[in-house]
């Protein structure tokens, strides 16, 4: 990725978090952990530097799931229907994203999908094996 896309992108994400303290927070939204055998899809956005589910904030009068859906297919590309999803908790926010107002869901392939990264906002994104020792 070009640097300059990682510059401007670090600088939004800073306006944004100066934005959400001021209205009292960040916005309700949806991740997704995607699945595959014992292996995980996480990505990394060019803005932070932690490992996380795809997905993001919901829009006005969008539901958790149709955040999940859009983000996911917004972010790698996989595109996920409703019955393909899970809903694991409506409540993880402030443990895992640090943020209230969170649905986690989860989708299960028996192949890994193809994925696809604009290595703009999100510039990694990988199956990992979580059954690996450490």
């Amino acid at each position: 990725m070009p640097l300059v896309w990682k510059i401007l992108y670090r600088i939004a994400y800073y306006i944004l978090q100066v934005c959400w303290f001021l209205r009292g927070g960040r916005p309700d939204g949806a991740f997704v952990a995607i699945w595959c055998n014992d292996r995980v899809l996480l990505v990394q956005t060019s803005y932070q530097r932690r490992h996380t589910f795809p997905g993001g904030g919901k829009k006005r009068r969008e539901d958790p799931l149709q955040a999940a859906i859009r983000e996911t297919r917004e972010e790698v590309g996989i595109a996920l229907s409703p019955d393909m999803l899970t809903r694991v908790d409506t409540e993880v926010g402030a443990e895992v994203f640090a943020r209230e107002g969170i649905a986690l869901y989860e989708a299960h392939f028996d192949a890994p999908p193809e994925i696809k990264i604009d290595h703009r906002e999100i510039a990694f994104a990988s199956f990992f094996d979580m059954s690996a020792p450490e």
